[in-house]
């Protein structure tokens, strides 16, 4: 087979291997748990006659923090993760005072409750409590001087693409229920002679005791480099065999696939080093996104300028491609090139000796015919 015939066999071969790239579809393993019940309290308070405000952004908070499977490494790229909830919470003001005479008391809060999970957060709508109390009133902590407010939290809670990093193969991670009381635009107006301590007391409450939670986590299979598009093949040696080196430069085409389904992360082609030998020149160049199901062709050249055997090897060095996911591997192929030059033409030396002998047998023959005769 001439050397034409070779190259554009292997060119069609590779091609012919080639299927079209997938669209890229993450898997989803689940986990069920349950957390317990978060609650936080803060009281304000201002002496006498007057108007307390409390600006600013301080706030009072409660985590309770609620033990989860972290995701193993070994199954895949970690690319997302969310937690679903569905709690109740309640949030409530209520005021006291001296109960006596004509003294009143009037507050209003800010409220919201949140869960945390892995830098994402999910919160409950923010209430502008107000209530009061006049009297006798004031004196019952939980009587008529307090007003509540119920909801539940649902949602889902989606970690942030640096938290990710958190939630992998290690001890078991938490989640964190932050329940928080916002003490800005908290004001207290008392009225009446002779009061020592009107109080503003803000509780949440976020969940209960049964509470049930599910976690997912999202993840890319890892991406499988090779020569071959129906077997991993990870080192391979490419034959120019025997050529001349009249024969100019001569290539050939070598295709690199990436093995997979809609499951499967990008390969990205980072570095490629060698061959170590100049004879030897490449048209392949990094990449960054190889899809799974895809294939990408490129050609190696041996210009053959030395006679002999000529050879070298290529390495690729390539890794998952999966922007911010976690669990990214690196891998590497070896391509190995290889071929023999000669020369077609005899050298000047070589020739001398030819015709020598083709001048010893013509004298030879001539005697034995001298002899016949």
């Amino acid at each position: 087979m001439s050397y034409f015939s070779k190259s554009v066999l292997l060119f069609a071969v590779g091609a012919g291997l080639a299927a079209p790239s997938l669209a890229q579809t993450a898997l989803t393993t689940t986990q069920n748990f349950t957390g317990g019940q978060t609650t936080v309290t803060q009281t304000q308070s201002r002496t006498g006659a007057g108007t307390a405000s409390f600006p600013g952004t301080t706030s009072a908070s409660s985590n309770t923090l609620v033990p989860l499977s972290k995701f193993d490494t070994s199954t895949g790229i970690l690319v997302g993760a969310r937690v679903s909830v569905n709690i109740p919470y309640s949030v409530s003001l209520a005021v006291t005072g001296p109960g006596s005479g004509s003294r009143t008391v009037d507050a209003s809060s800010t409220v919201s409750t949140s869960v945390t999970f892995a830098g994402g957060t999910l919160s409950s709508p923010t209430f502008a409590l107000t209530e009061g109390c006049n009297g006798g009133d004031c004196a019952n902590a939980s009587g008529n001087n307090t007003i509540t407010r119920t909801g539940t939290l649902a949602g889902s809670v989606a970690a942030s693409a640096a938290g990710l990093a958190g939630l992998v193969t290690g001890s078991p991670g938490t989640l964190s229920f932050a329940t928080q009381v916002n003490a800005a635009n908290t004001s207290i107006t008392a009225t009446g002679a002779g009061l020592t301590s009107a109080r503003a007391t803000t509780t949440a409450v976020v969940g209960n005791t049964s509470n049930s939670y599910t976690l997912a986590y999202d993840y890319l299979k890892f991406a499988t480099p090779s020569f071959r598009g129906t077997s991993i093949v990870t080192s391979d040696t490419l034959d120019f065999g025997t050529i001349s080196n009249r024969a100019g430069p001569v290539s050939l085409s070598v295709s690199l696939f990436n093995i997979g389904d809609i499951n499967t992360a990008g390969l990205e082609l980072y570095q490629i080093t060698g061959p170590g030998n100049p004879l030897f020149s490449t048209t392949a160049s990094p990449f960054l996104n190889l899809a799974a199901n895809g294939s990408t062709s490129f050609s190696v050249t041996l210009n053959p300028l030395s006679l002999g055997v000529a050879s070298g090897v290529y390495r690729f060095f390539l890794r998952d491609y999966a922007p911010g996911g976690v669990g990214i591997r690196n891998y590497e192929l070896t391509l190995n090139v290889l071929g023999n030059v000669f020369d077609p033409v005899p050298e000047p030396g070589t020739w001398m000796t030819m015709l020598l002998g083709f001048a010893m047998v013509g004298v030879i023959a001539r005697r034995r015919g001298t002899v016949r005769a």
